[in-house]
């Protein structure tokens, strides 16, 4: 055990060792994976952010159902609407039924607007009817939406289908954006890592003769390779993983307040693994990087340089 120990310790100090020889350049290569793995954060945080959008909407899946007005013109009266009230009961998909009169119509409406109550104010009149809002299983929507468009006693019904199914969409959108930008980023941060241990083995040419000449293994020449680029790959992917963090910390309070209609997920729910799942990326490509470079310096052109 003393030894395997003794060993890493010498595979990661010749591996900063590697780091330091071309440091310039080293840098460049880390604040390109740094920033590459920065917008593959964004865009899972977008994948989060809608996920939560449409598990809410899910889940208070609701319609609002207007009953026809009584023949002198004025809303239904109490019986009837509780007439209605027991029949929507009864129908299947439908957890919940509420009555939900003029006025509190209006401070919903008021409180979506914000600082545009002017407008309601002006108007004078509530300009908003009564309804009756049912929480329905979203996946009986169109069941039930077809049975109570059916009774008698119903003008119209309205549901949220329409920002569901956007939602939906944009979900599905932000998954293959982001599939194929996680795609590009293993490619690219693959190419990146082998092009630089490819060329730490050209600056290390004459040691690794050397080492070669006293007999050492092929896994004791390539490991410190081998963690230079898993320090390249999971270092750029922390880094990212720190910022994006560090960014939801400043900007929480300006996002949720000008959207008191659209809660945004909690902080703790988009931040969760980002760390373990970043620099678990970060770590296999980098890993994948120095496999390729050693194996390109062994057999493309400057393979002579390891032999």
């Amino acid at each position: 055990m003393k030894q395997w120990m003794e060993r890493i310790h010498h595979y990661a100090r010749e591996a900063v060792v590697l780091f330091g020889t071309n440091l310039f350049s080293n840098l460049m290569a880390l604040f390109s994976t740094t920033l590459v793995f920065l917008f593959l954060s964004l865009i899972l945080l977008g994948w989060r952010t809608t996920g939560h959008w449409i598990g809410l909407i899910r889940s208070e899946a609701e319609i609002q159902i207007f009953q026809k007005m009584a023949d002198d013109g004025k809303e239904a009266g109490a019986s009837d609407v509780e007439v209605l009230t027991a029949v929507l009961k009864e129908i299947p998909g439908i957890e919940e039924v509420r009555y939900v009169d003029a006025g509190q119509a209006m401070e919903r409406m008021s409180a979506l607007m914000g600082e545009g109550t002017d407008v309601l104010d002006q108007l004078g009149e509530n300009p908003f009817r009564p309804f009756l809002e049912a929480r329905i299983r979203l996946e009986d929507m169109d069941a039930i939406l077809s049975r109570v468009s059916s009774l008698a006693s119903v003008e119209s019904v309205r549901d949220n289908r329409d920002i569901l199914t956007r939602l939906i969409r944009l979900e599905g959108t932000l998954r293959l954006m982001g599939l194929i930008f996680g795609i590009g980023v293993g490619v690219f941060t693959w190419v990146l890592l082998a092009h630089i241990i490819r060329t730490g083995v050209l600056y290390n040419r004459e040691q690794i003769r050397t080492l070669r000449l006293l007999g050492a293994p092929e896994f004791h020449i390539a490991m410190p390779f081998i963690l230079f680029g898993a320090f390249l790959g999971a270092g750029g992917a922390w880094l990212a993983a720190g910022l994006s963090t560090g960014a939801l910390m400043f900007l929480w309070a300006g996002l949720a307040s000008p959207l008191p209609f659209l809660p945004i997920p909690p902080r703790e729910l988009l931040q969760a693994g980002l760390f373990g799942l970043l620099g678990g990326a970060g770590l296999l490509l980098g890993v994948m990087g120095a496999v390729s470079g050693l194996s390109a310096a062994r057999h493309g052109n400057d393979a002579g340089h390891f032999r």
